[in-house]
């Protein structure tokens, strides 16, 4: 906690001392000196088992060390000698945490090597960015990798490389799109990075303003977010728009986002319309003809693929008129929470991992004649941008 603490403090010191009250000046001169002393202690043991690299919260302590400009100790050359040595040992947020050390102490060379074997962990895409791959998860800080990503990203701000900064920038605010990030440090160091190094287009003069523009069958266009409804403060950073045209061809050929100069900008359409399930059509396409008889035991699967990890998603399954479910009671199960509707069941998610991911569920079949199913839909309940969805399912049922 202390470390927490410490380390918000200096980064306020660094950035804008002039918001620095003299109690908060004070608590992180006495928050300095205990973490003195602790470091003093750790240092001691460390010396005696030298096999063994600094930890995480050594390491910290010198990030704040180097934040408030205190001048170099023993202690601290010492812990800066070990850093050189066993850098290369540590996993993925640590080792982005010693690039960023080693670079606000002028061991560059040394940052840059780190650097660039932090690079080889990522990839990149050009809706997502760049971030690190699911397949180097490690279980420090936290599991989605946001701290080390974080981290490495203070270290390129330094560099000259500011297209690969550009990429994990837009990484970490589609991440946090989707995501739910469990450690409020995460969200502290995400702030403190955008805070330092991005800004609105209120804030910078001369600039343009996002917009998005309807161009219509006519040749005319018709711009939806205007820059007066950016300079809104009540709308800052969020704009929703409802279009309802009264008439087919009042419908737009095409919908364009022009970008803010230098600045991040997302923008989403949804398109509502009625359409009997009959017509309705994956996007990837799916076609099952099927003879059931009254009284059969049916087992759904769905297979859900995701192209990043994702948090907060639902599946809205809605079913034919002859399915019941063998289980008719809400709750958890293994994976989700399971809500049982008079025509549909639905299945909420706290997590889906990247990769592909699989759910079954049971029915049995009361009735015959000729049934659809309602076509599936898979959305995330935060950014319904992300969605999915597969073809409904048409089957005949025998006595």
């Amino acid at each position: 906690a202390t470390l927490e603490v410490a380390e918000n403090l200096a980064r306020i010191q660094k950035t804008a001392p002039q918001a620095m009250l003299p109690k908060l000046s004070k608590a992180l001169q006495r928050s300095i000196l205990y973490l003195h002393k602790e470091a003093a202690k750790a240092i001691e043991i460390h010396k005696k088992h030298k096999t063994s690299p600094i930890g995480e919260s050594l390491l910290r302590y010198l990030y704040i060390c180097a934040l408030t400009d205190i001048p170099r100790t023993a202690n601290i050359s010492y812990l800066i000698q070990q850093l050189q040595v066993h850098a290369g040992n540590y996993d993925l947020y640590t080792k982005a945490l010693a690039a960023r050390i080693l670079t606000l102490y002028g061991k560059k060379n040394q940052a840059q090597n780190l650097t660039t074997s932090l690079l080889e962990h990522t990839v990149y895409s050009p809706e997502g960015g760049r971030g690190f791959d699911p397949s180097s998860r490690t279980w420090t800080r936290d599991s989605y990798r946001t701290g080390a990503h974080i981290a490495l990203m203070e270290v390129l701000a330094e560099s000259t490389d500011t297209t690969t900064l550009k990429e994990m920038a837009q990484w970490l605010m589609q991440s946090k799109r989707t995501q739910y990030w469990k450690q409020s440090g995460i969200a502290t160091d995400a702030i403190y990075f955008l805070f330092n190094h991005y800004s609105t287009p209120l804030e910078t003069p001369n600039t343009s303003f996002p917009s998005i523009i309807m161009n219509m069958k006519d040749g005319t266009s018709r711009v939806i977010v205007t820059e007066e409804n950016m300079q809104q403060m009540a709308t800052m950073g969020y704009i929703y728009e409802t279009i309802q045209p009264k008439e087919q061809d009042q419908l737009p050929v095409s919908i364009s986002l022009q970008p803010a100069d230098q600045h991040m900008a997302f923008a989403a359409v949804h398109l509502k319309y009625t359409l009997p399930t009959r017509l309705v059509k994956a996007r990837k396409a799916i076609s099952q003809q099927t003879v059931l008889h009254k009284g059969d035991l049916v087992r759904v699967c769905y297979t859900i693929k995701a192209n990043r990890d994702y948090d907060f998603v639902s599946l809205k399954a809605g079913r034919a008129a002859c399915m019941e479910p063998v289980n008719t009671a809400s709750g958890y199960t293994g994976q989700c929470y399971r809500e049982v509707e008079d025509a549909s069941c639905n299945y909420f998610f706290q997590h889906i991992s990247k990769g592909t991911t699989w759910l079954e569920d049971s029915f049995t079949i009361d009735r015959t004649g000729t049934f659809s199913t309602a076509a599936p839909s898979l959305q995330c309940t935060y950014a319904p941008e992300f969605s999915a969805r597969t073809a409904a399912t048409s089957f005949k049922v025998k006595q």
